[in-house]
């Protein structure tokens, strides 16, 4: 008995499904071998045989991993960074110099021009990375920098050269390579701390710190203050100003403000940013939700607040950042502090200065400031005058007074008050660490005085947080003079004056001719006080009188 195999034939979608699962598997396959060929190209020409070859810009060898190039050369193994599109940052030498190399793409040929032609305009400031050369071949172009020792996320993260700059140090140095960036009308567009470099140096500055990378920079044109986005969304995410993620915003020097706003809270909090964890970082810079509890000091809480508007036109200027107090050395605080101390001196209750300065100043105070201060330093404080305890005037006088008498002090006031204005300020600001706070932001519109400009902006005015709440002292009535007896004195004429010293000298009746006496008694009391000297003789007479009759006496 035969017996017959019968199959069923394939039904449409599995034909379909093997159709489909055989050409997924050529495709992954030929993507395969082209990712492994582009590979091995590229080590052939980074790290190939040591037969030289010629490029554009001369020959090339190669010789243990190590590129030479014209002036330039590296070893591909030693890499300092990463970039985008294929960038790679190698150490290298650049005629018998240490720097960076940059090495980049064909597709990024333009970008690279464009930051070379950046780069030779603006690298003569300090604060600027320096351009040395490029050089270029078939298939690649090479970019010398200079050689930096650490990036600021190294100093802020890992501790490097923080024994040597201090982190106030480091952000004053950033801003005033952005402001002459911005100086130039040159727009970074990636602030962020990968891009500040620090460089050890044997002579002062012992670090210098450089702002880098330009291939996002942009150039405004003459005339303009802004640019529109027909480049897209550029920056690192995180860290890019909202202006540039919305659909109608226009590009100003102000996204590299809001960018260096959240390098400030990062240096100075050691790692946070103001818009929380990367993840969520970009979204919450949109809405606009902050934190900025981690800082303390108010003075970087007002600046850093004002960096990072969300409108890009109330944000401050590089310049107006540069001159902020939080970047005043200790000598120049403490004379801004007693240039204003001199300022409010003579001021009155009833002018609004002294009341500016007065409002929210049981902040600065805490009660009463003088229980603060050491007893021998406050030991002759009220010797010539009173000082209220709740007064910002009577502080700034005590603080001004103090400096001016410092050698009158006993010696271990002087030793606490310290011998340099540094450690002069440091006493009081440590001891009111609102104080520079409470008066710079109060008497801000003092800034068109002339002994005044240079401490303020002309065109910008910071917050100034604080209650308006004054002393009871301010609304007492001043108390008249003693001496003045709450009414005018009245001024005796001369005549008078002298004709009753006079009169009581010789203890005489009051005279019936006054106008007689009155001459008389005037002319006697001079002579008697002897403030009467005889006078030329008006005419010579020939005939001889006595001495008495030609005298004629008149007031020394």
């Amino acid at each position: 008995m035969d017996r017959s195999v019968k199959t069923e034939p394939w039904s449409s979608e599995s034909k379909v499904l093997v159709v489909l699962v055989t050409i997924l598997f050529v495709v992954v396959v030929s993507m395969f071998w082209y990712i492994l060929a582009q590979v091995r190209e590229i080590k052939q020409s980074s790290q190939g045989s040591s037969q030289g070859s010629v490029g554009a810009n001369g020959p090339i060898s190669v010789q243990k991993g190590v590129v030479t190039i014209g002036k330039i050369s590296f070893d591909t193994q030693d890499i300092l960074g990463k970039g985008c599109e294929g960038t790679f940052v190698f150490r290298g030498s650049f005629d018998g110099r240490s720097v960076a190399v940059k090495r980049l793409l064909p597709e990024c040929f333009t970008v690279a021009d464009r930051e070379v032609q950046l780069l030779r305009e603006s690298d003569a400031h300090p604060n600027v990375i320096r351009y040395f050369s490029t050089e270029e071949d078939s298939q690649f172009r090479y970019i010398a920098l200079e050689l930096c020792d650490a990036t600021l996320q190294d100093f802020v993260e890992k501790g490097i050269c923080q024994e040597d700059v201090s982190a106030v140090g480091v952000l004053k140095q950033a801003i005033s390579g952005l402001e002459h960036l911005h100086s130039l009308k040159i727009v970074h567009r990636d602030i962020k701390p990968h891009n500040i470099l620090l460089s050890v140096n044997p002579l002062p500055p012992k670090v210098r710190v450089m702002i880098s990378d330009f291939g996002l920079c942009k150039k405004l044109q003459n005339g303009k203050v802004s640019f529109s986005r027909r480049s897209g969304i550029t920056g690192t995410e995180g860290w890019i100003a909202p202006e540039m993620m919305l659909s109608n915003g226009r590009v100003m020097c102000a996204v590299d403000i809001f960018s260096m706003g959240c390098v400030f809270y990062y240096t100075m909090v050691k790692g946070k940013h103001p818009f929380g964890e990367p993840i969520r970082r970009q979204s919450n810079i949109l809405s606009h939700d902050y934190k900025l509890s981690a800082l303390g000091d108010e003075l970087w809480k007002t600046l850093i607040l004002k960096m990072i508007c969300q409108n890009p036109l109330d944000r401050p200027s590089a310049s107006t950042v540069r001159k902020h107090p939080v970047f005043w050395e200790r000598s120049y605080i403490l004379t801004f502090l007693q240039d204003m101390s001199d300022r409010v001196e003579k001021e009155t209750t009833e002018g609004t200065v002294l009341q500016h300065l007065e409002e929210g100043g049981e902040a600065v105070c805490s009660g009463d400031w003088r229980q603060f201060i050491d007893p021998e330093v406050c030991e002759d404080l009220g010797k010539y005058r009173s000082y209220r305890g709740d007064s910002i005037r009577d502080l700034l006088r005590a603080l001004r007074n103090k400096k001016h008498h410092y050698r009158e002090l006993n010696p271990i006031a002087q030793e606490k008050l310290g011998p340099s204005a540094e450690s002069y300020v440091t006493y009081w600001l440590t001891r009111f660490p609102l104080l520079l706070y409470h008066t710079w932001s109060s008497m801000q519109f003092l800034r068109t005085e002339p002994a005044f400009a240079q401490y303020y902006d002309q065109a910008f005015t910071f917050p100034c947080d604080k209650s308006n709440h004054l002393p009871g002292w301010f609304f007492e009535k001043p108390k008249p003079s003693p001496s003045a007896g709450g009414q005018e004195k009245t001024r005796t004429p001369v005549r008078s004056r002298w004709k009753t010293k006079a009169t009581k000298k010789d203890d005489e009746p009051p005279p019936q001719d006054s106008q007689v006496l009155d001459k008389e008694a005037w002319i006697k009391a001079g002579q008697l006080s002897g403030a009467w000297r005889p006078a030329r003789l008006r005419e010579r007479r020939t005939e001889k009188t006595s001495d008495m009759e030609n005298l004629v006496w008149k007031l020394s």
